[in-house]
């Protein structure tokens, strides 16, 4: 066992769903071999919990847990959240626990949930809930305000509850149904075992009921406790060894109804129940009207009236029972009504080992089965059996002709038998009897214990002739081949939520047992799926599976992780190369010398010359640029004319006058001295006035001495 938590408890508390959801998924897998998890729910990688696979799982879908024992968070408690989805273990309930650990309960059912909500195949043990109703009560199972999901092949066993229900709790027009479940040695203050209250009318078939308590000085319902109008019915049952211990108040160490309910059992045997006051088998107060029919009430022990017990107005009717001391075993208060109907009788059952191994009646060891020569062989009477059942508690015929005793019965025979299992004769002497088909003295490969001819899908289980399971066909835990029902073993069962099974992926079927299909959330890996995240596939988003199922690649049109772009294409020269990396091409006459994509090249002004091209050849001065982008291809100083024109610097003032030399017509002169003769470089008027002046004087000078010399 291992128990992991902390990645369930943090989503949770962070607020955030840890769990996937893919639409169509009709199976989501949990193993606490893959904690601490949290998985996806597939079979590659499924939920370390069993909330977890719940809440993944679509109405209608199945929630298949592998063997192991889950204990902890989010393993118990376990919400369905009113969805009819089929929770079931991969190995039966001998090999899949939920453990919780003396704190919580296995299941909380709140939401409504019907007959369609399934468990089946679970060990529900330690559950404990402390207080008064409501809160404590439901050790194991709760059913509250009108939630009735079906419980089949559970074992609930060692669960406790402060008040009501220590093993099943239903209140508030609760219906749920339990088939082939044992529910054992569980304890709460009233109704050890199966607790029903207010309307509540669960049904029980083929249950073992045995060694709960009901505990306190008040305490009542040892085995089943019903009252505010519940009425249960109970087919095929056994309620044996359970005890109340109360003192104070009318016990009823097997079942107690009280206030307006009216339970039904047929072919139940009550045995070996003590209770500590009154009524060891039955208790029957307060204007409740339990029946019993085909019934065994056997060796039930109390202070006083140990089969059963009837006060306060209320009613009990027996028919075709076999009850010990008959009458006198029944205390009937003035105000009630015992309706002792046709059929009854007070004889030993003859039990094949009534104390079981341990020599102690009322043990679970006790073996209840009809031995040969019961007086409760074909006795019963064949109409009060449901419509339906066909099989005893042990799953052999419910309708078996012993030829070898008279029918005393009602009905065409075969004749019931009355308790809860049909006595097969002298089937197991190893003599071919009168309406045997065989006899090889026990299970054989070719003969059945009920002495038919062993063939799989005839509803018997025959291990010797090779049988996991056989429940007459297709059933939650079994195969029509008679092997115990798991995804992936090849048969087709549709009954287990199977669409395929072609014995792990193909084509067409995924690993899961659904239709393989692209975007179902089950990788096939065969049908060429590169991943499948269902409903998260996109063909935008990025880092994601695609819709068609593969993984993201460069050239989707989509940027992923790693790529700088994706134009949809690998081709180059467009922007994004094959690489998904972008392109740049020449900016000239723009960015100088730069690389640049066309939009930021045209934005600077500059001329872009494609993707993958340069602006360096033809390049006569150079500089980096190719000359038909240069507009000053000789001069490797200037890629334009500017100011001075090519070979001419733009920034030469000798003068220091902020005038370049190409432009200053007062080269040498400096305009801050010669102001205002000089502006910008420019002679003023003045200026050239004493140019000319000068001139003039110095030709005049020059004329003057010329003459004096002459």
């Amino acid at each position: 066992m291992r128990v992991y938590a902390s990645v369930y408890t943090v989503a949770l508390l962070l607020g955030a769903s840890s769990v996937p959801r893919a639409e169509g998924q009709t199976t989501w897998y949990v193993d606490d071999d893959n904690c601490p998890g949290p998985g996806t729910g597939t079979p590659a990688n499924p939920f370390c919990v069993i909330q977890d696979g719940i809440d993944a799982a679509n109405i209608g879908a199945t929630v298949l847990v592998y063997d192991g024992v889950y204990s902890g968070f989010g393993n118990k408690n376990l919400d369905f959240g009113g969805k009819d989805i089929t929770l079931r273990s991969a190995g039966g309930q001998d090999n899949c626990i939920i453990d919780c650990e003396d704190n919580g309960r296995g299941f909380d059912f709140h939401s409504g949930e019907t007959n369609e909500a399934v468990v089946t195949g679970f060990t529900i043990t330690r559950g404990s809930v402390a207080g008064m109703w409501p809160m404590g009560s439901g050790g194991g199972v709760s059913c509250y305000t009108n939630s009735s999901p079906t419980l089949a092949n559970c074992t609930i066993t060692g669960n406790t509850a402060g008040a009501h229900g220590g093993g099943v709790w239903c209140a508030h027009n609760s219906a749920p149904k339990l088939i082939n479940c044992t529910i054992t040695a569980n304890t709460a203050h009233y109704g050890g075992g199966v607790n029903c209250l207010y309307g509540s009318s669960p049904t029980l078939r083929s249950c073992t009921i045995t060694g709960n308590m009901a505990t306190g000085a008040y305490a009542y319902g040892g085995g089943v406790l019903c009252c505010y109008a519940s009425s249960p019915t109970l087919t095929n049952c056994v309620i044996t060894a359970n005890s109340s211990t109360g003192t104070g108040e009318p016990g009823g160490g097997g079942i107690h109804c009280c206030d307006r309910s009216s339970p039904a059992l047929v072919n139940c045997t009550i045995t070996g129940n003590t209770a500590g006051a009154h009524g060891g088998g039955v208790v029957s107060a307060g204007t409740c009207s339990p029946t019993l029919t085909n019934c065994i009430l056997w060796n039930n022990q109390a202070g006083s009236a140990p089969q059963a017990y009837m006060i306060r107005n209320s009613s009990l009717s027996i028919r075709y029972s076999d009850v010990e001391e008959g009458t006198m075993g029944i205390y009937v208060e003035a105000g009630c009504e015992l309706e002792w109907g046709a059929g009854n009788i007070d004889a030993d059952p003859l039990f094949l080992d009534a104390d079981g191994l341990d020599d102690i009646p009322g043990t679970e060891d006790d073996d209840l089965r009809l031995s040969a020569g019961s007086p409760c062989i074909d006795a019963a009477d064949n109409s009060a059996v449901p419509i339906g059942v066909t099989t005893d508690l042990d799953g052999n015929p419910r309708f078996f002709d012993d030829p070898h005793t008279p029918d005393t019965g009602n009905g065409t025979p075969p004749i019931v038998d009355m308790g809860a299992y049909e006595s097969l004769g002298l089937c197991g002497n190893g003599v071919v009897d009168t309406g045997e088909e065989c006899d090889d003295g026990g299970e054989s490969a070719m003969c059945d214990a009920n002495c038919t001819f062993a063939e799989c899908g005839d509803g018997t289980f025959n291990a010797t002739a090779g049988e996991e399971c056989d429940d007459a066909g297709d059933s939650v835990t079994c195969d029509s081949d008679c092997t115990i029902a798991e995804c992936g073993d090849g048969t087709l069962n549709v009954t287990a939520g199977e669409e395929c099974d072609d014995a792990g992926e193909s084509a067409a079927c995924d690993s899961d047992c659904t239709v393989a299909e692209c975007g179902d959330g089950t990788l096939n890996v065969t049908t060429g799926e590169e991943c499948d995240d269902g409903m998260d596939n996109s063909d935008t988003e990025p880092d994601t599976c695609r819709a068609d199922c593969r993984e993201p690649w460069c050239g989707d049109a989509v940027v992923d992780t790693g790529e700088e772009c994706d134009d949809g294409n690998t081709a180059s020269g467009d922007g994004c190369g094959g690489s998904c990396r972008i392109e740049f091409g020449a900016c000239c006459a723009g960015i100088a010398g730069s690389y640049a994509v066309e939009p930021d090249c045209l934005d600077s002004g500059g001329a872009f010359f494609g993707y993958n091209s340069t602006c360096d050849v033809p390049d006569t001065d150079a500089d980096g640029l190719r000359d038909e982008c240069d507009g000053c291809p000789e001069d490797p100083n200037k890629i334009e004319p500017g100011v001075c024109g090519c070979g001419r610097d733009d920034n030469a003032d000798s003068d220091g006058d902020g005038v370049p030399d190409c432009n200053d017509q007062c080269l040498g002169i400096d305009d801050a001295i010669f102001a205002p003769d000089c502006i910008d470089g420019i002679p003023t008027v003045s200026t050239w006035g004493l140019v000319i002046l000068g001139l003039l004087l110095l030709v005049g000078h020059k004329i003057h001495f010329s003459r004096r010399a002459a």
